[in-house]
């Protein structure tokens, strides 16, 4: 065993204080979505989180990002101008 588990209360308080975004990574889950059904699925989420802490292994689907162009300014054609974001899974966001 790495690290200790966590408990259901520990997981709810966490997705609690997450910002309800819209955006979401490659599994198309975003932060809001899982705020809003945290209470049907907490027991699930809390299962491979734990998983996680018990092995030190993190699976393939949770490394995985979305990574898209942002312009900064009002030029689209320069790609200098243009920045990468990177958006994770939602799950990610649990920790």
């Amino acid at each position: 065993m790495y690290l200790k588990n966590i408990d259901y209360s520990l997981d709810v308080d966490v997705v609690k204080s997450l910002t309800p975004k819209t955006s979401s990574g490659h599994d198309e889950v975003c932060t809001k979505l899982v705020k809003e059904s945290i209470v049907d699925s907490i027991q699930t989420f809390t299962h491979i989180i734990n998983l996680s802490l018990n092995t030190g292994n993190v699976t393939g689907q949770l490394k995985k990002a979305r990574v898209t162009p942002v312009y900064t300014s009002s030029d689209t054609n320069q790609l200098q101008i243009y920045r990468l974001i990177s958006l994770l899974p939602a799950l990610c966001s649990i920790n």
